[in-house]
């Protein structure tokens, strides 16, 4: 991911309630470079799941980055939990710019 990303933490309970936030949070950093740091979430919901899932699409259509870089055993466990392991919200190669000029 190039310099100018910026991380975004997310709480270690992804909830419903936390997912309310997610969606004011990720709409601040809209256009821009983005990874997600997902290491220290424990309790994950396939709302909040869905909502990043979104997200990497949404960064992807507008030509910009956005991938996990850490995540912890349980945000990876959900995402196998519902087909999600080959996706851009296990850690791996970035969507957006990075992932179109790798291909």
């Amino acid at each position: 991911m190039e310099q100018d990303s910026q991380s975004l933490a997310l709480p270690a309970r992804l909830d419903a309630g936390a997912a309310r936030r997610l969606v004011a949070e990720l709409a601040d950093w809209r256009g821009r470079n983005l990874q997600i740091d997902a290491g220290d979430v424990e309790i994950v919901s396939a709302l909040s799941l869905e909502l990043l899932l979104s997200a990497a699409l949404q960064w992807g259509r507008d030509g910009v980055e956005f991938c996990i870089g850490a995540a912890s055993a349980p945000f990876v466990a959900a995402c196998r939990t519902l087909g999600l392991e080959d996706g851009p919200l296990v850690p791996g190669p970035a969507t957006g710019i990075e992932a179109r000029n790798q291909a």
